[in-house]
């Protein structure tokens, strides 16, 4: 898969968990994120960290010293609203996550947050 075509898919599954966070309601937790329920969405985001870290130690081009501008703009492009959702499902995580899966979920979050924040604060601005 190229790195764009991983873009698009990071970038759609962070918006469609962002929009059904928003969505959630305390009122029916079970009719909410029932991806997310069973941890499902942001583990997608957890298998994805591997390919997002390796693609942030590829942007610069060590042969001549250049960033490769275009593949910067991609990768945030993708870490940002992945930050944005996962972010989001860390606040509401007592709302929007099943019991049994609140422990998971916390610690896939803040692990997928701690290395995009570092992909973030290096590349993004």
């Amino acid at each position: 898969m190229t790195d764009s075509a991983h873009a698009a898919v990071i970038a759609v599954t962070a918006w469609k968990l962002k929009s059904e966070i928003d969505s959630c309601s305390a009122a029916a937790p079970s009719d909410v994120l029932s991806e997310a329920n069973s941890a499902v969405m942001v583990q997608k985001f957890y298998d994805m960290v591997p390919w997002i870290l390796i693609a942030a130690q590829d942007l610069i081009d060590v042969k001549d010293g250049f960033i490769k501008v275009g593949f910067v703009t991609r990768v945030c492009s993708f870490v940002n609203p992945v930050v944005t959702s996962v972010t989001a499902l860390r606040d509401k995580v007592d709302t929007c996550t099943a019991d049994e899966d609140k422990a998971t979920v916390q610690e896939i979050c803040a692990t997928v947050l701690e290395k995009m924040m570092k992909v973030k604060d290096t590349y993004c601005g």
